[in-house]
């Protein structure tokens, strides 16, 4: 069978999406939620409605670790970006190399890189082909974001590569009317926002903007001068809903930002650029009454990275990916989804870094994904996904789970899932870092997991979950000190295992969350555990709005030691604070302080982390 072009592709779904959409008449028009209205069901956990986005079905939810972080949660910790919600959550260990701006990465259950966590924007894709395949989450404004969805554990057979570790699903805001945010505070901190949308007749656009400045502070942990920041994020949604069961989506996201950093444990001058933008199109049917749903959908992607006066200058990936869906569902308590995606990942360097110009991937797969209601209280669920590697063959994963309720509100469940991760164009070319393996092979993970869930009312829940995943051909950099001799190679066979353990509380005005992760993950050969990952990690988290136009909080974050690449890490306990005073219905002044306990620490060996410092805020709502 040829390889087709996903670029090709991709134009073909663009193309396809507004051709159709131009040929239907517009009446008979449908309500969709979200961005992909296939994911549309719910189901209560603890106080909050679920909508789940990750798990790509329209279905309750069934075997597997997701956690929500809703726009509720977001306003009240007061979050600045997609990383300040993230930390916290069970079996998710952050790590950022400084201050603002700052390379910033996420971890999920223990994995041993940043580039075995699926990262999706509304649905698309949005791992850096440029930067061994990993996401900076430093760069995204939690002001765009509606929800955060954490599927922990692996999602191969439904997601495909990168997705070994688990799905981070970032689902943005769709919020009519216009408001606006400003804030500023420690380091020479400012920054504003403006978002807002509107609907008329069978048209609804949404869109937010932001810029953000900081001063910052020295990225080098005993430095003396500061690296600033500063980013600026544009986001735009546009959905026309044609009639007869069909929606155009189409949206836009676009990041710029500028950073002062520092490297090799000492102050310097160096600067980074980003640019990263992103289209997508998509077509969506459902039928009358739900039963039956098609889409279609084109996306482009390109991140270009510039180091001025550094000894590599720049590097640029382009991600291009084609994906069609078909569901089923000839009963309320039966789910079939069938799919394809095509999709070609580039990476380019510029001029010339180390012998390493670029390079190509290219993947094409079928997929299908089942679940099933039996008795009203037992969900099975299965998916099996057939994987086509340019560079490295055929490969098929599988996954497969249910959840039993047991009692009222109380539900068991277990999972057992495989992923991959095919390797980056970096790690296979060098990347001008080390030398080409043009035998290296993906890395392949199996893993299962055993929870219990209850909930008690509306005003308290608890999930406890254990579970264990290993990674064969796991790829590492090998480095010779003797004969100064790199490469990327399969060497490591690792294991991640451990509990977590998550319960919220609320009573009248006060509302607590305990979280608390157990990780041990480790080389299974030299029995080492991995850089940056603590075995304990947890938080305490307390909120009062017992009055009528006050609320406050804080969050007691509490880290194991870890440890790095230079050296291991100490432990540490810091305490944020947060208020908010409510001045009519469209105005509210908001105050929160990061690290009120002023605690010395480091995420990462060698880069600062903030000492005590504070921000204040105006948020107001136009219309």
């Amino acid at each position: 069978m040829s390889f087709f072009s996903p670029r090709t592709l991709a134009s073909v779904s663009l193309a396809f999406c507004l051709v159709a959409a131009g040929h239907v008449p517009a009446h008979a028009l449908v309500q969709e939620t979200g961005t992909d209205d296939s994911i549309s069901a719910t189901e209560s956990s603890g106080d909050e409605a679920l909508t789940v986005t990750a798990l790509r079905l329209a279905a309750p939810l069934g075997a597997a670790s997701l956690t929500q972080i809703t726009r509720a949660d977001i306003e009240r910790i007061q979050a600045v970006t997609a990383l300040d919600s993230l930390r916290g959550v069970p079996g998710v260990t952050v790590s950022g190399n400084g201050g603002p701006g700052q390379t910033s990465a996420v971890f999920l259950r223990g994995a041993a890189g940043s580039n075995q966590t699926l990262v999706l924007i509304d649905g698309a894709p949005v791992n850096d082909p440029s930067a061994f395949g990993g996401f900076n989450f430093a760069f995204l404004d939690a002001s765009a974001v509606e929800r955060i969805e954490i599927l922990r554990g692996a999602g191969g057979a439904i997601w495909g590569s990168e997705a070994i570790g688990g799905v981070i699903s970032i689902v943005t805001r769709r919020e009519e009317g216009l408001r606006a945010a400003v804030e500023a505070g420690s380091f020479g901190t400012a920054q504003g926002e403006l978002s807002g949308g509107f609907s008329a007749g069978p048209l609804r656009v949404w869109g937010s903007g932001g810029i953000r400045r900081s001063g910052g502070f020295s990225a080098f942990n005993g430095g003396s001068e500061r690296d600033g920041a500063r980013i600026g994020n544009f986001l735009g949604r546009l959905q026309w809903e044609a009639g007869a069961g069909l929606v155009l989506d189409l949206g836009a996201r676009s990041t710029q930002g500028f950073t002062e950093f520092d490297a090799f444990e000492a102050d310097s001058d160096q600067i980074s650029r980003t640019s990263q933008n992103l289209f997508d199109a998509a077509l969506r049917w459902r039928s009358e009454g739900g039963a039956f749903r098609l889409s279609t959908q084109g996306l482009y992607a390109r991140t270009r990275r510039e180091f001025p006066g550094g000894f590599f200058e720049q590097f640029s990936g382009e991600r291009v990916l084609g994906r069609f869906e078909a569901e089923a569902r000839p009963a309320e308590e039966f789910t079939l989804l069938l799919g394809a995606d095509i999709e070609g990942l580039t990476t380019r360097a510029a001029p010339e870094f180390g012998g390493f110009s670029g390079g190509v991937r290219k993947s094409r797969a079928l997929f299908a994904l089942y679940r099933g209601v039996f008795f009203d209280r037992l969900t099975l669920e299965g998916a099996i996904r057939h994987e086509n590697e340019q560079s490295f063959g055929a490969r098929v994963t599988g996954e497969g789970g249910g959840r039993l309720s047991l009692w009222a509100g109380a539900a068991l469940r277990g999972n057992w899932a495989e992923g991959f991760r095919a390797p980056s164009v970096d790690e296979i070319t060098g990347g001008g870092f080390a030398r080409p393996n043009p035998a290296l092979a993906p890395e392949q993970s199996a893993g299962w997991e055993i929870g219990l869930a209850q909930t008690i009312g509306t005003g308290w829940h608890f999930d406890a979950v254990w579970f264990r995943r290993d990674v064969r051909d796991q790829i590492v950099f090998d480095f010779d000190p003797v004969t100064f001799d790199a490469v990327y190679a399969n060497l490591a066979r690792n294991r991640a295992e451990g509990v977590e353990v998550a319960g919220t509380s609320q009573w009248r005005g006060l509302r607590a969350g305990l979280s608390y992760s157990f990780t041990r993950a480790f080389d299974r050969d030299s029995g080492q555990q991995n850089f940056r990952i603590p075995r304990h990690q947890g938080v305490i988290d307390l909120d009062f709005t017992g009055f009528q136009r006050l609320s406050f909080g804080g969050r007691l974050f509490l880290n194991g030691s870890e440890r790095d690449f230079a050296r291991e890490i100490g432990g540490f306990v810091r305490l944020d604070l947060h208020a908010a005073f409510q001045f009519s219905e469209r105005v509210e002044l908001t105050l929160r302080v990061e690290n009120a306990s002023d605690s010395d620490y480091e995420d990462v060996a060698g880069f600062g982390t903030p000492g005590l410092s504070g921000f204040l805020g105006l948020k107001v709502r136009v219309f």
